[in-house]
């Protein structure tokens, strides 16, 4: 047999049919030329998929010696006259924030954002809005050349992250380390850098940008290490 084309089963069948193992969106139309079945494209004509001899045609099953009936069944396979509507992400994210705010008070939605620190980016979507209960899209934490990723503010120190079970509003934001510096989140208190031996103070420059508060230190010699402490925003060195 030429072509196999048949129902798919499952909820996508109103908007999918199978093409020789290949799904195609029911926006195609059926025609016939001579004894001849064409699948052509219903919103451009000069695409086809189909082009064949009816009996060349397995169509649920059936092969047709008659070509008007073949057609018939052809057109109630492939065509449907209100084809899925594809949206963008963005467009995606509108309609759901529109049906959030229709829904009764028994559904409840949550906010996830995910922010890059500085030295870094995020892939995947940084703005989800998830059903309570439901599960986040991942995201990565990517760092930039010269960076590498550190943690999360609220700890997690994997760089792939789901959230899952989703039950509260999370706003998180990726922190990386790079040279010259540690990068820290505003609920952060200090780094330390620890050596062998006595320690010493050094300088510290400090700037605010957003949410975030860079400390850069200088002079730091190449044998001390960084470390979180929580004892105030202090960076130490030891004594080598």
């Amino acid at each position: 047999m030429g072509y196999t084309i048949k129902t798919i089963d499952g909820e996508l069948r109103e908007y999918a049919f199978d093409f020789g193992g290949v799904i195609a969106l029911r926006n195609f139309t059926a025609r016939t030329n001579g004894n001849r079945l064409i699948i052509q494209s219903a919103e451009n004509a000069n695409f086809t998929i189909l082009d064949a001899l009816v009996n060349e045609v397995e169509i649920d099953g059936v092969v047709y010696d008659d070509v008007t009936s073949a057609q018939e069944a052809l057109q109630n396979l492939v065509f449907n006259p209100n084809p899925p509507v594809i949206l963008k992400h963005s467009e995606y994210q509108e309609l759901l924030d529109k049906i959030q705010q229709c829904c009764d008070n028994n559904t409840t939605f949550y906010t996830l954002e995910y922010i890059a620190g500085e030295g870094g980016s995020i892939e995947g979507f940084t703005t989800q809005t998830i059903q309570k209960g439901l599960n986040g899209s991942p995201v990565t934490a990517i760092p930039n050349s010269g960076y590498e990723f550190s943690e999360w503010s609220d700890g997690n120190t994997e760089a792939n992250r789901t959230d899952v079970m989703v039950q509260e509003d999370i706003t998180v934001t990726a922190l990386f380390t790079g040279e010259g510096g540690y990068v820290f989140a505003a609920d952060q208190n200090s780094v330390t850098l620890t050596c062998s031996g006595g320690t010493k103070n050094i300088a510290v420059t400090s700037t605010k940008e957003g949410a975030l508060q860079s400390y850069e230190t200088t002079s730091v010699p190449d044998w001390c290490s960084v470390s979180k402490t929580a004892t105030g925003i202090t960076i130490t060195v030891g004594q080598n």
